[in-house]
Order: structure tokens, then C-alpha cells, then sequence
């Protein structure tokens, strides 16, 4: 008895898992990569023109964030 409710709780976990790794699939992932676009867009623009303090504080910020995972598996796993 206890096999069989075990069994059942594996299966059911197991399912909901691969679900809702399908629903992020299509439903945040493709928010995420379009929000880094539009960083990288930002941070082209803000190299560009320098001439606030705002843009000078904003640079000095995205220079500290050097590092992001290269594409691929790396990027998959993080």
C-alpha cells in the first residue's frame, strides 16, 4: 500500500514538473530574453552619451556586472 502511494507521489511530481517547465518554456523565458535586449540596448545607449550624472552613476553599475553566462548549456544550467 505504502509502495503504491509512493509510486503515485513520484509519478504526479514528475509530471507537474515536466508542466510547468514546459509552461516557462514558452512563457517566461521569452520574457527574460527580450528584458536582457532591452538592457543591452540600454547600456549601448548609456556608453554613448555620458553626459548626466544619472548615465555616469548607471555606467559605473553595468561595468561592476561584467560577468554573464556565455550561451548554451552554461546559460541553460544557471
Amino acid at each position: 500500500m505504502l509502495k503504491r502511494i509512493l509510486l503515485a507521489a513520484l509519478v504526479a511530481g514528475l509530471v507537474g514538473g515536466i508542466l510547468i517547465t514546459v509552461v516557462q518554456e514558452f512563457t517566461t523565458t521569452p520574457l527574460i530574453l527580450h528584458a536582457e535586449q532591452f538592457e543591452s540596448d540600454q547600456t549601448a545607449h548609456v556608453h554613448e552619451s555620458m553626459t548626466t550624472p544619472c548615465r555616469v552613476k548607471a555606467s559605473s553599475n553595468i561595468e561592476a556586472e561584467a560577468w554573464t553566462p556565455a550561451d548554451g548549456v552554461e546559460r541553460t544550467l544557471f
